[in-house]
Order: C-alpha cells, then structure tokens, then sequence
C-alpha cells in the first residue's frame, strides 16, 4: 500500500500527532492527504487575541467559498477573555463555520456593538455544547437574550452559562428556567452562575405543574438568594439527576415563621432526587437555614447519595453551627455514603462530633478533611470508620490519643495521605502497627517532630510493620523537638530488612538495606535559595554511617581530618559548594518499613 491510499481514518490519526507547520507540510506534499489533515488542522479554532481574530475573519471574507469548505471542518471554536468579536465577525463565523458542536464564548468574549447585526444563532443549530458568558453587552434583558439563543440550539447536550457582572446582575425568574427546558429537551448537563428572583406565592401553580427535565443528569448551581421555593421547584424539576453541585452565596431572609409553615410543602412531594449519587455543597456564612433544608430533604426522601463534598470556606460562629450543618449532611445519607470531603477554614469546637456522626456510616471507604486551623486525633477517626480504606488528611496538627502500642482493633485502612500538618513520628508508629493492610502513603509538606538520640544521631519513625507498594516524600521536614527549631535535619535514611527496594534509582538489598538522601539548600550566585534532594553515593553513606557510629563526639567536633573533608563538601546543581559537616552535626531522621516497592522523594520547593 502507497502513503497516497493510506485510509482516511488512519491519516487522521497520525495528524493527531503532529505540529501545525507539520500538518501544513503533509496538505502542501499529496493531494490524497489533504481531506484528512485538513480536517485536523482545522478541527478546534482557538482565537486567544485580536490579531488572530483578525487574520481569520479578514481570510474567510476574502476567500469565500474555498475557505468556506475548510470551515466546515471545525467542530471547536473558542473566543477568549476580553477579545470583543463584533456583530459582523461573529455572522461571518456563523456563515463559514455552520457544522461546529462545541462554542466557547468566555467574558468579553462579544463586543457591545452585539445588536448592531443580529447573530444568526439558527446557522448553529448543530451545536451541542456552549460555553458563554453575556456579562458586560448592556443587554436590557440578559436572561430574555440567553433565552433568545438557546431557543435556536435544540440539540444542546451541554450548557455553561457565566454571569461575571460585579454590583448589581440580573434576576433569574421560574418562567426562565421553564423556558431554557423547554428549547433544550436533550439538555443532559446544566451549569448556571446566576442570582435568583424571589418566587411570588402566586407561582407556586407553575413549580407544583412543571414537567421534569428527564433528560438531565447534571445540574450545577452557584447562586445568590437561594429560597425555600426554589428548592422546592428543583426537587420537583431535577428528579434524574446523578450528579449536583451547589453553591450558596446567599439566602432570601425569610420570618422563621414562614420556614416552618412552608416548608411542609415539600413533603408533599413524592420523591426528592431518587437517582443523586454524587453531590458538592459549597456555602458562605448566613447560610445555615439552607443547608439544613436541603440535608433535611435528603434524609426525608432517603436520598441514596454515594459520595459528598461539603466546602465551607466561610466564616462561621463559635456556637456550634458548623458541627450542626456538618452532622446533618453525614446523617442525612449515613446509609449510603461512601466517599466524603469536607473543606473548612474553621476549627471544629467538638472535635468529635463529626467522627460519632462518620460511625453511622457503614459503606464509608473515602474520607478527606481540609481544614488547616484544626488538630484532628488519628485514632478517633479510625475507631469511628470501621471499613475506611483511603484517609487524607490536610489539618494543622495531626495526634493521637492513645498510646502508640495500645491494643486497638486493626484496622483496615489502605492509604494514607497527610499534607500540611505538624506531627510525630508516634503517629505513623501507630499507624503500622495498627494498619497492617497500609500500602500507598504520602506526606506532602509534613513537618516531623521528635526525640534525637544522642548516641546514634537518630530521629526514628518506625514502620518496620508496613510493607509499602508506594511512597512518596513531597518536602517533608524533621526538627529535635529539644533542639533549634529554626533548622530541620538534613540527612534522611529509608531503611529496610531483608527486602529489595525497586526504585528510579533500581537499588537492591541482600540483607539490611538502606538508602539515604542529602536535603540541602544553598545560595544560588543570583536569585533565591535553590532547595535540593541528593541520593548518597555508598561511599558517602560509608562516611555518613562513620560520622553517626560516634555521634556524640563527632558532633562536638566541629574538625575533621583532611581525608573526610572532600566528601563533606559536594557540588549542588547551582555549582555552589555544600558543606555537609554542619548538616551532619544536626542528627538524622530515618524511617523503618518492612519493604518497600516504589517510591518518589522530592525536597524542591
């Protein structure tokens, strides 16, 4: 077979793989190729600037009609942030590029002369994903002209819509909602930023007879005055959705006394999202009544929720309102969840409050706390999640309340992720003797704190009861808890017994092995300290295991013999020379494992 009948699925596929100069080359060398790669060429149309904008529509006026049939190869067209495509360049692309699925129009995208000519959104009627933002065209009626677009793209599949307006935006009524559905009947995934009008008793006819949008799988709000009423029109709307992501900004302030009399009214409904599995809740203070509504529904209608995340990046009071909201989402789909993370920027006051609700969750495998202010007990979460299997942590001190060798259950937690927290090497001492099922663990801007001793030069976190599948050490720092807190060791050994160790670096054990790192920081001759990670040479190692053999006399000695010398002064990769024999004098931190298989240790800043 001659390169000229290659089938025209295969030459797509090898242009996958090439430049656009490239591509250019293959149109230019055989007539045979240039259907493929100019479909490939000219597949996704990304416009990131004015010049750009201008080269395009200034080739597809001139042209015409040779042009016009490479524009029925794009498929992607995108409009960047503040690039102001005019009335005429936009009807231009609309007549050129008619076969396009997938429109991106970001902020700024249109210019304000947008009515000047009126865009042909029918020329698009094969789109079926949009991306757009209409903030800042002074429409008159913003939510009327998303509207007016949408209502010429029936096969829409997909729709992002941005409101980036800052100050006042435009309000969002039910009729508009109910007329975006009604145009879109295929619309499987709905994304919305916009504020929400308050809904007049006398609408209250059009949530109880609106039709649900079957189709839709995904609905993600980020909204601002967010009320009883639209609550109840979304659980009567959405009802097939899967997935649901809401973000509160704010609520409409409502008597109490109304909350209560009204809020019956959505127990008249038959069901309440009976096919939701995965949900993202997003809140900002004063908005508590909300969120306990929406956990109130889920728990009613025995909503079976698989996997929550719950972000509460606020400030909330000290009165107990976070503890409350939190154990209410937990418990309102306690016997179905299976994964939840919650992020907060406020300390817990009842530190185990949350663990006792996690105990009613008998599926729970994946749990996820941020929260950098607050000091969580290991052992308390691990009692409370009896069948947890991947643990991260990123908190701000991480402890335990028993005893490092107090006879717990085991446990059978599988990974461990801990970043950003201050801790002890007991925890993770705890961790293996109780977690002997733990095989991927990762430590990610961890500082240690511990007991050096004084013979050995030895900060010890003992392992010896895990046996690693994988490791991984992202600018993990250890410090004497006695000694100078400002200067972390600077010698790290992994050591292990009887165990090969598969690495980058290929390294095997026969009996007792090790292999020990150098973290060094030094001034590069311009710009800032340059932090590094070193894999010792076995002669350095030699040199190392020496100088701690005799730990105590070799650090109040700050000389040494001329031999020792060369090998306590290495080049960093900024060609400046270390001297390691401060870095010695510090001590070392060592971990203890049983085995393990692959690791990845990076002291980059």
């Amino acid at each position: 077979m001659s390169a000229s009948t290659l089938p025209f699925e295969i030459l797509v596929h090898i242009a996958s793989f090439l430049s656009t100069n490239d591509k250019l080359t293959c149109i230019l060398t055989c007539k045979a190729w240039e259907p493929a790669f100019q479909e490939t060429l000219w597949n996704t149309v990304d416009i990131r600037h004015k010049g750009k904008l201008n080269v395009i529509h200034g080739v597809l006026v001139s042209k015409g009609d040779s042009v016009h049939s490479q524009g029925t190869y794009v498929r992607v067209l995108v409009f960047a942030l503040g690039l102001k495509v005019s009335s005429e360049q936009l009807r231009t692309f609309q007549r050129h590029c008619q076969k396009i699925q997938h429109l991106i129009i970001r902020e700024g995208g249109l210019s304000k002369d947008y009515f000047l000519k009126k865009p042909d959104w029918e020329l698009w009627g094969a789109l079926t994903r949009l991306e757009i933002c209409l903030s800042g065209l002074n429409l008159v009626n913003e939510p009327r002209e998303l509207i007016y677009i949408i209502s010429h793209l029936p096969r829409l599949r997909r729709l992002d819509y941005v409101d980036a307006m800052m100050g006042p935006r435009p309000l969002y009524k039910l009729q508009d909602f109910e007329a975006l559905h009604n145009h879109l009947p295929q619309l499987e995934y709905l994304s919305m930023a916009v504020w929400l009008d308050v809904v007049p008793t006398e609408d209250l006819t059009i949530i109880k007879g609106a039709t649900p949008a079957n189709a839709l799988t995904t609905l993600k709000l980020y909204v601002d005055n967010m009320d009883l009423w639209w609550m109840y029109y979304m659980a009567q709307k959405y009802s097939n959705i899967i997935t649901l992501e809401m973000k509160i900004d704010t609520e409409l302030r409502r008597p109490n006394s109304f909350r209560e009399d009204e809020t019956s009214k959505l127990l008249d409904l038959s069901d309440v999202f009976p096919r939701l599995e995965n949900t993202l809740i997003a809140c900002r203070p004063n908005t508590e009544w909300s969120q306990l509504t929406l956990w109130d529904l889920f728990r009613r209608f025995d909503t079976p929720l698989k996997n929550l995340k719950y972000d509460l990046h606020s400030c909330y009071d000290m009165s107990g309102s976070l503890e409350r909201t939190v154990s209410g989402s937990i418990q309102s789909c306690s016997r179905t969840l299976e994964s939840f993370h919650i992020s907060s920027y406020v300390d817990f006051s009842d530190r185990c409050k949350v663990p006792r609700a996690l105990s009613f969750c008998p599926n729970l495998v994946d749990l996820q706390i941020t929260s950098y202010i607050t000091i969580v007990a290991l052992d308390i979460f691990l009692d409370h999640c009896a069948v947890l299997k991947n643990l991260t942590l990123s908190v701000s001190m991480l402890s335990v309340i028993a005893s490092p060798f107090h006879d717990s259950t085991p446990h059978g937690l599988e990974s461990l992720k801990i970043s950003r927290a201050t801790t002890n090497g007991c925890i993770l001492r705890y961790t293996s003797l109780r977690c002997k099922n733990l095989k991927y663990m990762y430590l990610i801007d961890v500082n240690f704190f511990g007991i050096i001793n004084q013979e050995t030069g030895s900060l010890c976190i003992d392992m010896c009861d895990t046996r690693f599948k994988y490791l991984e050490l992202v600018r993990v720092s250890f410090y004497s808890s006695s000694g100078d807190r400002e200067n972390s060791l600077k010698f790290l050994c992994i050591s292990w017994p009887n165990y090969s160790l598969i690495s980058d670096t290929m390294l095997q054990g026969n009996n007792d092995s090790s292999l020990w790192f150098h973290m060094y920081s030094s001034l590069a001759d311009t710009g800032p300290h340059n932090n590094g990670l070193m894999v010792l040479s076995e002669e350095e190692i030699r040199l190392s295991e020496k100088y701690f053999s005799n730990f105590r006399l070799n650090s109040a000695n700050v000389f040494g013999n001329q031999e020792e010398d060369r090998f306590y002064r290495v080049k960093s990769t900024w060609n400046n020379w270390i001297d390691w024999r401060k870095s010695l004098s510090l001590g070392y931190a060592t971990i203890r494992c049983a085995s393990v298989e692959k690791y990845h240790i990076t002291y980059e800043s």
